[in-house]
């Protein structure tokens, strides 16, 4: 596609990158018209940034070796620029593979700090500080524009997220994603790369008509039919009731906000569908998009057996009846291993344990029935523990 008087193949390769072509002879051609376009313009380009990098080349073509004032080019297999990796073999696969690995460091980290650090009722809102300022800003913030990502390229890093977040409050891989994020009050990665394409098309807009990536810009719109970055995030201002017209009349910080919201209003919808769709968790009632507060109030071994409880994954047998033979309580063998009969089994005093359901606002009388519950479940399940292991 044409850039003035040199050619580029997608919006991300301009500036100091000056070729992405598909073979020899298009490389060739295409660095004697970006350089013929950089003396026009005045716009050298930098003789140790500047790379060469051939996609789809056939394996008996030759490498071509191209010169900047007789300094040669070097030719790589991939090209990092506005913080996206891409490669020689027009795929996302080392994008996705840079993304995990600094995802998969930054949570390394984090675990460690927490494990060194006593916070107390504090652990999870510490955790997901974190996870905002530094696991997030890894795999998202340091990129700018993201190329168009397929489902199976987004699914790594969604799975890491969610293991980021089970991990939080000890949660089984079975708990559902949904559930996940709308407990936690965060959007699934997905969404996140989406605000990030939108508010780079912001970025965009504002730049001057003659610069490279607007031109580029103009001319991917041209192309209704092609599937390209612009033909992606058009599809992405239709989804979330966002008007191109709106773009330029904004501030960077107003559409930013409104980018937020529009994305954070359809996600939490979609989340709240799906989570009224799983069995486990169809019961639950969500008003905001939110952390719920019973995370940010209770000790992490607390609030582990009320995410459990919430969605139905504590190891007792009414939720894990595939796993027993029968129903009958293992610590007393004689009523039905139910959450209200496991929270007062051996108990005069009964507690009511439907406070789990309703956890929009946690006060110092729902918060101390609370504690009281979760170390009731606790007791339980240490004396079933220690009886099961006298058998063995």
């Amino acid at each position: 596609m044409a850039v003035g008087l040199s050619q580029v193949s997608s919006l991300l390769f301009v500036d100091d990158v000056i070729d992405v072509s598909t073979n020899c002879l298009d490389a060739e051609d295409s660095h004697d018209n970006a350089v013929l376009f950089s003396k026009k313009k005045k716009l050298p380009f930098s003789k140790k940034k500047c790379k060469s990098m051939v996609v789809n080349k056939k394996k008996n073509d030759p490498t071509p070796n191209l010169y900047i004032e007789e300094a040669k080019v070097d030719n790589v297999c991939n090209i990092v620029y506005l913080g996206d990796v891409f490669n020689n073999k027009g795929n996302n696969t080392d994008l996705i593979d840079d993304r995990i690995r600094r995802g998969t460091s930054a949570l390394i980290q984090i675990e460690a700090l927490i494990k060194e650090t006593c916070l107390g009722i504090f652990t999870i809102s510490v955790c997901l500080l974190l996870y905002r300022s530094l696991f997030l800003s890894c795999i998202t913030f340091n990129s700018e524009s993201w190329s168009k990502l397929l489902e199976r390229d987004i699914h790594p890093i969604h799975c890491l997220q969610m293991k980021f977040l089970k991990k939080m409050v000890i949660a089984p891989k079975s708990v559902s994603n949904a559930f996940t994020c709308l407990e936690f009050g965060v959007l699934p990665i997905v969404y996140e790369v989406h605000k990030r394409k939108l508010n780079f098309l912001h970025h965009i807009i504002q730049m001057r008509e003659d610069d490279p990536v607007k031109m580029m810009w103009e001319n991917m719109r041209k192309f209704v039919d092609e599937k390209n970055w612009w033909t992606d995030v058009s599809a992405m201002l239709d989804k979330y009731g966002l008007k191109l017209e709106s773009v330029s009349r904004s501030s960077r910080h107003v559409w930013n906000m409104k980018v937020a919201e529009a994305v954070e209003k359809v996600a939490f919808q979609q989340l709240v569908d799906e989570c009224k769709s799983k069995s486990k968790t169809s019961s639950l009632n969500y008003e905001k998009f939110e952390t719920q507060k019973y995370l940010l109030c209770l000790y992490p071994k607390q609030s582990n057996i009320i995410f459990q409880c919430r969605s139905k994954t504590l190891d007792i047998k009414q939720f894990r009846e595939y796993k027993y033979q029968d129903s009958v309580c293992r610590r007393c063998g004689q009523e039905e291993e139910v959450l209200l009969h496991v929270v007062n089994c051996g108990h005069a005093e009964h507690l009511d344990v439907s406070v789990i359901d309703k956890l929009d606002v946690v006060d110092d009388s729902v918060k101390l029935q609370l504690i009281r519950v979760t170390m009731r479940i606790e007791s339980c399940m240490d004396a079933v523990e220690a009886k099961e292991e006298m058998k063995n």
